[in-house]
């Protein structure tokens, strides 16, 4: 990916518009000529279908909780159900990370919550949760074909509640 800047956090941050492939598969060599080019490389989103279909269809709430329910993870709550992204900081009466089980997470995301954290209306996000976490249902996919032998992948997943919003532009 060619940056148009880089975080303090080292991570690349793209400006402009980002392309969005939506063939049901991308070739390895299609890929490669028109996103992966060591001259010039472009971000894109890939919404192509196969395995990825595959598993968000068998990855339902009662799969997740049957494999996972017991595993601790840093849940990402917002009193409004928006989430800014970035270095922050940010107001913890509006933000705010907690240690949660996925199965309690999942609850929360459907509605049933026992006591709010922040407000009646907040959301949950598990944003950029590390895939070792989920090793238990990661082991049905492979990745890619297009994705280069010779390139570390960072592999995250990303859960939120229906209704969530990641603005563009952080607001605190």
């Amino acid at each position: 990916m060619c940056p148009d800047s880089v975080g303090r956090d080292g991570w690349p941050r793209v400006i402009g518009p980002i392309d969005t492939d939506a063939a049901d598969e991308v070739s390895v060599r299609a890929f490669r000529t028109h996103y992966y080019r060591p001259d010039a490389p472009r971000p894109v989103i890939l919404r192509a279908g196969g395995a990825s279909a595959a598993l968000a269809a068998r990855w339902r709430d009662e799969f997740l909780r049957r494999r996972l329910g017991s595993t601790a993870l840093s849940v990402y709550v917002s009193a409004d159900g928006r989430f800014p992204g970035g270095e922050g900081p940010y107001d913890p009466t509006k933000y705010r990370h907690v240690e949660m089980r996925l199965d309690e997470c999942l609850d929360r995301m459907r509605g049933v919550v026992a006591r709010p954290i922040l407000s009646p209306l907040e959301k949950y996000y598990l944003y950029q949760s590390p895939a070792h976490l989920f090793a238990a249902i990661l082991a049905d996919y492979t990745p890619p074909a297009y994705v280069p032998d010779d390139v570390e992948v960072n592999a995250n997943v990303w859960l939120s509640s229906p209704g969530a919003v990641t603005p563009r532009a952080a607001t605190r």
